[in-house]
């Protein structure tokens, strides 16, 4: 079967996340690897501001207003992630990675949710690619702005990281597939580590104590 004559799923844009409205240089070159192993993609990176424009443009009031009262950057970026496919679908990467070759056109054409997992089974979402309005990424979407509603839990990886995807997804109802597979298209860069970026300024998920640290 050709590529021509099977319909496009996923969207071919890629879309990042940095909070600061200027990527840092040591940065760039990982932004713009995508654009080089992707010509043919939109390439979108976002930070809070334009994220927050975003949102109200595509969402309600009150979903930009979560958005906001979220302080730390890595929890800015689960959010904003999985609001931008569910209305544009595509790729989403952190961004810490690297892209080294292009996966297969084909992947793209498969109307199902992509996720990664660590060798344990444990979903991460530092990649996804997804179709948009893809049921499963809304139930998502659900728990995490019910989870901020909330505000009773200063775990990012509770309130808006990968816990939710290990609550709704299975085997069953998405594709899933080990993280070391994906190594020679796209893999978090040694130098440029998420954890290291957010430590380096102290913003850092895992450095929160208590409610204040997370929600404006």
């Amino acid at each position: 079967m050709s590529n021509t004559s099977v319909q496009q799923k996923i969207p071919k844009n890629i879309v990042q996340y940095w909070t600061e409205e200027n990527l840092p240089s040591y940065l760039i070159e990982l932004s713009k690897s995508f654009s080089l192993v992707y010509p043919d993609f939109n390439y979108q990176l976002f930070n809070r501001n334009s994220a927050i424009v975003f949102l109200k443009k595509h969402y309600d009031m009150d979903i930009s207003n979560a958005f906001k009262s979220l302080k730390v950057p890595a929890m800015q970026s689960d959010f904003f992630r999985v609001a931008y496919l569910l209305v544009e679908g595509g790729m989403y990467v952190d961004i810490s990675h690297r892209a080294h070759i292009k996966i297969d056109d084909l992947i793209f054409k498969i109307d199902k949710l992509f996720v990664f997992t660590r060798p344990t089974g444990a979903i991460i979402n530092g990649i996804i690619l997804a179709p948009k309005e893809n049921e499963l990424l809304s139930l998502i979407f659900e728990r995490i702005l019910k989870n901020i509603a909330r505000k009773d839990s200063f775990s990012a990886y509770q309130v808006t990281g990968p816990a939710n995807f290990n609550r709704i997804l299975t085997a069953s109802n998405c594709i899933m597939i080990e993280k070391h597979a994906m190594w020679k298209y796209i893999r978090g860069d040694k130098l440029y580590s998420r954890e290291k970026l957010y430590t380096e300024k102290n913003t850092h998920w895992s450095e929160m104590k208590n409610i204040a640290d997370v929600y404006e």
